[in-house]
This record gives C-alpha cells, sequence and structure tokens, in this order.
C-alpha cells in the first residue's frame, strides 16, 4: 500500500471529508457531494491538450480534489497492483490501414472494423484481420464512428452533416444535415444520436426516414460542447465539456435525466458505465452507478492522458498512450500494453479487442486470455 502523501492545510481538509464521505462499493457516494464537501473553486481549472488530438480534456481542480486523494486514501478506490504488467497481453495481428494520421477514429458491427482515414473508411474483416475494402469519402480530417440500424454512421466535423453508409453496398447512402460541428455518434434502437460540440445539444435521428426527430440541449453553445458519446442503460451518455459533466439523455422522454459531474471519454457495455478523468497529474478511471450518478470505484492509471475507453471481455479497456486493462470484477489493473504511438481509440468487438495508436498506419488486434 502506497503512503499517504503530506497534504497541505486545504489538502488536509479535503481529504478529511473523504475520509467521512467516501463509500466502499456497496454503498456509494454521490459525486456531487463529494464535489461540495471539497469545495475546490471551479475556476481552478485548468486545460491540458494531447498534440495527437485537436480535442482535450479540460482538466479539473475539483476532480483532482474529488477522485486523486481518493485513490490515497484507499477507500472505495482501488490502485493498480505492484507486479511489472507491461505487455503482458499481446497484439496477434498488426494490420496496415493507411496513412499514420491522428487522430484516428473507428468502430465495428459484425464482421468488420470499418477505420477512419481522411478520404474514405477502411474496411477490416474481424476473423482474418485482413482489409476487405474501403468506402470513397469527402475529405474527412475529423469525425467520430459507429455502427448500427444496419449502416455506419460517421460524424461530418467541417460540414455538419452524418454521413450514412451501406456497409454492404459499400457506399455513402445519405448525407443527413445536423447541427454544429458533429462529433460523437450512438445508435439505440430505433434511433441514431449525434452529438452537436458547436450548438450544445444531441439530435436523434430516425435511421426509417433519416430526419431529426428531437434535439436536446445539454450545454451552452459555443466551442468544447458535447463531444463522446455512448449507448448505455436508459438512453445515450455523453461527455459535455464545457459543462465539466457527463449527461445521460433518456431516451423514453427526450431529456437530460441525469447528470454526473466528472469529465472524460464515457464507455459502456449496455449494463456498466465507465468514465476516464485526467486531473493533475495523473489519470483515473470510475465506475458510475447509472441510475444515481454515484462513484462506485476509481481506479489509479498512474499515468496521464485518457483517449478512449471501451467495456467488453470482462475487462475496461483504456487506450492511454498504450493499452491498459482493468479487470471488471476486481477493478484492478492486470495488464498494459505499449502500442507505439501517442495516444489512440479502442474498441472490443469479434472477441477480440481493437486499438489504434496516433500516428501509426496500423490497428492491433489483441485477442485476451
Amino acid at each position: 500500500m502506497t503512503d499517504r502523501p503530506t497534504f497541505d492545510p486545504f489538502e488536509r481538509r479535503i481529504a478529511a471529508e473523504l475520509e467521512r464521505y467516501v463509500q466502499p462499493a456497496t454503498d456509494p457516494m454521490a459525486t456531487s457531494a463529494i464535489a461540495e464537501a471539497a469545495m475546490r473553486p471551479r475556476g481552478l481549472g485548468v486545460r491540458a491538450r494531447n498534440l495527437s488530438r485537436p480535442r482535450r480534456f479540460l482538466l479539473l481542480g475539483i476532480a483532482a480534489a474529488l477522485l486523486l486523494p481518493a485513490t490515497y486514501l484507499g477507500v472505495g478506490s482501488l490502485r493498480p497492483p505492484t507486479p511489472d504488467l507491461d505487455n503482458q497481453v499481446q497484439p496477434v495481428s498488426r494490420t496496415q490501414v493507411g496513412a499514420p494520421v491522428a487522430p484516428r477514429w473507428f468502430a465495428a458491427d459484425d464482421q468488420s472494423l470499418w477505420v477512419h482515414e481522411p478520404t474514405s473508411l477502411v474496411r477490416v474483416d474481424l476473423a482474418t484481420s485482413a482489409v476487405t475494402g474501403q468506402v470513397p469519402l469527402s475529405w474527412m480530417d475529423y469525425g467520430y464512428v459507429t455502427t448500427g440500424a444496419g449502416s455506419v454512421w460517421q460524424s461530418d466535423f467541417e460540414n455538419n452533416v452524418l454521413v450514412r453508409i451501406d456497409p454492404v453496398a459499400g457506399k455513402v447512402v445519405a448525407r443527413i444535415p445536423v447541427g454544429s460541428s458533429p462529433e460523437g455518434v450512438a445508435v439505440t434502437a430505433g434511433s441514431v444520436w449525434v452529438a452537436n460540440e458547436g450548438d450544445g445539444s444531441v439530435m436523434r435521428i430516425d435511421p426509417a426516414t433519416n430526419r431529426v426527430v428531437a434535439t436536446i440541449p445539454v450545454g451552452p453553445p459555443g466551442a468544447s460542447g458535447p463531444q463522446i458519446m455512448t449507448a448505455g442503460p436508459g438512453g445515450v451518455w455523453v461527455g459535455v465539456e464545457n459543462i465539466q459533466s457527463v449527461v445521460r439523455i433518456d431516451a423514453a422522454t427526450n431529456r437530460v435525466g441525469l447528470s454526473v459531474p466528472l469529465d472524460g471519454p464515457v464507455a459502456s457495455d449496455g449494463k456498466e458505465v465507465w468514465i476516464g478523468i485526467d486531473a493533475g497529474g495523473t489519470s483515473l478511471v470510475a465506475r458510475i452507478d447509472p441510475v444515481s450518478g454515484k462513484v462506485i470505484t476509481t481506479v489509479d492509471l498512474e499515468t496521464q492522458g485518457i483517449c478512449g475507453l471501451a467495456v467488453g471481455l470482462g475487462s475496461v479497456w483504456v487506450a492511454d498512450g498504450g493499452l491498459t486493462r482493468i479487470d471488471l470484477a476486481t477493478g484492478r489493473i492486470v495488464a498494459h500494453l505499449d502500442t507505439g504511438g501517442d495516444c489512440g481509440n479502442v474498441v472490443v468487438a469479434g472477441g477480440a479487442v481493437w486499438v489504434t495508436a496516433d500516428g501509426q498506419p496500423y490497428v492491433l488486434r489483441i485477442a485476451p486470455p
């Protein structure tokens, strides 16, 4: 167990409040209550950028006060085990997909991995790791990808459209006008959702008609609005950087049903919700109760910078300048892989984990034990 650090008077006050308030996983505490107890002025938050991505997440003083001391105190949180975990998972294939671009996004359906390139989507077979085709696109430096409703969906940040691709025909079948600077995309039963960063909104689209059927405000318009989004319990979850929160939009009401005051990428397997947080000099991953928004567990990654998360195969997978594996059952880090890049993205599909490294021309396939 790591010794407790030496706190200044303000930090001792925070530590005392955390001792009092942070609960074990069986009785989690709302993050808002911990934040109020810490009383860190929100104006002290700083913004950091990873040079490989055009946008980074706000690094809040409040998040550092909330979560970093909790990892030292060891109550309701878990630290990595001490043995050397490097390279205990190994890639079984490395597939060249194009130019060494950054950032790079991808998504998967039942048969293929779809990898973003500036002028195309590259199709990789999940079973063989072979490139099996490309879908030509207009130049698109920035745009997220997802699959569902029989299609591949890519947001076009510069042109304010959502591109719909037929995976069988391998061609674009619709370009749907959306809001300003679209980013994250998610699919639920009968709906496609897109996060409009510039408008501070999320749009719901009916894939039967390719029409917007609802627009849900989630934050103020302007820079650093809603970005990374995932389908999860109750609807869709989206990180909204300029309000320093992850919000849940309830599919039944088209309204924000929950706001979690943690800022970072969010991922879900449909049951659990995890949020990555860059807090001060370290990065953390927090498991959230999807009903109450309380923090159940935090894991200290002992690194800086989280670019993507995925949940599957009994683990949380974190793209953090490599690939870190967290065991879902214990909440402990069990492996780390150097992917050869500065950051990247990660998805679980076809019984394997696929990871990119920004600035590299390949994707890696990992078959975890």
